[in-house]
């Protein structure tokens, strides 16, 4: 049975690797605003509700996942279901509420998001089982911070790489940028939002 448990969680590890990288990869590929938006079915700002542990079945056995349930506070790219009359996002990931307890991603670069944090998530399209993950594991998350309407906004990776390729004047190279800058230019590269 533990074998088989193993080939579960595996078979599982190796989509979720799969969606992130590039074929023939052997760390995550980089992205700029541009690419993360691209491939991103959903971007928004939201609020974390809840954070609870699940099953999914794949390559015939069950394998634990997360459940965040956010809040979605802005939306810019994609739909979302609404419950209670307010726009609600689930991101389903591989893990253990005993791991994100101990600050341990099950994949090096993988987000965990706290409860009741606010952020803004490009979340790549859900793979067969339903797993996703923010597009580029750290890429794709932003943690806000600062007073409303002057909050900043920083990914896992500092925002390295972010602009790269791209004509921003003003944006730093990594670093926090402006909240506010950085939804009107995701805005504009996804046409306005949906």
């Amino acid at each position: 049975m533990r074998r088989f448990h193993f080939r579960a969680w595996a078979a599982v590890l190796a989509v979720v690797l799969i969606a992130a990288l590039p074929a023939g990869a052997t760390t995550v590929l980089q992205m700029n605003l541009e690419g993360l938006c691209d491939g991103a079915a959903q971007i928004f700002r939201g609020t974390v509700l809840r954070i609870d542990e699940t099953r999914v079945t794949a390559g015939g056995g069950e394998i634990p996942a997360l459940r965040y349930t956010v809040r979605v506070d802005e939306a810019l790219k994609g739909q979302f279901q609404t419950v209670k009359g307010v726009p609600i996002a689930e991101i389903l990931v591989v893990g253990t509420l005993k791991q994100h307890a101990a600050g341990r991603p099950p994949i090096a670069g993988f987000p965990l998001l706290q409860e009741g944090r606010e952020y803004l998530l490009m979340v790549a399209p859900a793979g067969p089982v339903g797993l996703t993950a923010t597009m580029g594991l750290g890429q794709g998350c932003f943690t806000l911070a600062g007073k409303p309407g002057e909050e900043t906004a920083v990914n896992g990776f500092n925002n390295n790489g972010l602009f790269a390729g791209m004509t921003v004047p003003g944006m730093p190279a990594s670093g926090p940028v402006s909240y506010a800058a950085l939804a009107s230019m995701i805005q504009g590269i996804v046409g306005g939002g949906q």
